[in-house]
């Protein structure tokens, strides 16, 4: 049985397809390190650019972000920098308003960039959360405001600003003028 060619023709496939693997992984893992990789998942998306957050915030489109050290007073929006190493991550910092407009239950605020570009190292612990930002609009018009919605699934908390919370119940919304 061992003497018969189709005992040994699948095992000589198989090593000479992980041979091969192992080839193709030398040669192109040390040239990857070296540039950003967009597929990798980290949490949060990586735009192209710093022009491109820029413009995305101004029209009212979502963003996806990160906070680090538990701050709830700003976000931070990561973007690619041309041959940056894989493990830097640049970002730019988004400061929270706490001018809020009450939808259905939903807070929206007003959210400025920050001048100056940060970096931190990719899988650092200083990033606590991760949030994507969704836009305010009412009418087909911009109403230049956010919210703020976390991983968990929690928002931030309308009554303390320091803090995140489940998304409080809106008296409004189930309010009736009836006695």
């Amino acid at each position: 049985m061992t003497t018969d060619p189709s005992y040994f023709e699948p095992k000589m496939r198989l090593l000479q397809t992980q041979t091969g693997l192992e080839f193709l992984e030398d040669e192109f893992s040390s040239k990857a390190d070296d540039t950003v990789r967009s597929d990798s998942f980290v949490g949060y998306k990586i735009f192209d650019s710093l022009t491109t957050v820029k413009k995305r915030l101004e029209k009212g489109k979502a963003l996806s972000c990160f906070c680090i050290d538990g701050s709830r007073d700003e976000v931070c929006i990561a973007y690619k920098v041309p041959k940056q190493p894989f493990n830097d991550i640049t970002y730019v910092t988004v400061k929270v308003k706490y001018d809020v407009k009450e939808v259905a239950g939903v807070h929206f605020r007003r959210f400025e960039i920050q001048q100056g570009t940060h970096k931190i190292e990719r899988g650092s612990q200083r990033i606590t959360d991760f949030a994507i930002m969704l836009p305010f609009w009412y009418k087909n018009n911009f109403g230049q405001q956010y919210t703020l919605v976390y991983s968990d699934w929690d928002v931030l908390d309308n009554d303390r600003k320091d803090h995140k919370g489940p998304t409080p119940v809106s008296r409004k919304l189930f309010a009736s003028d009836q006695p």
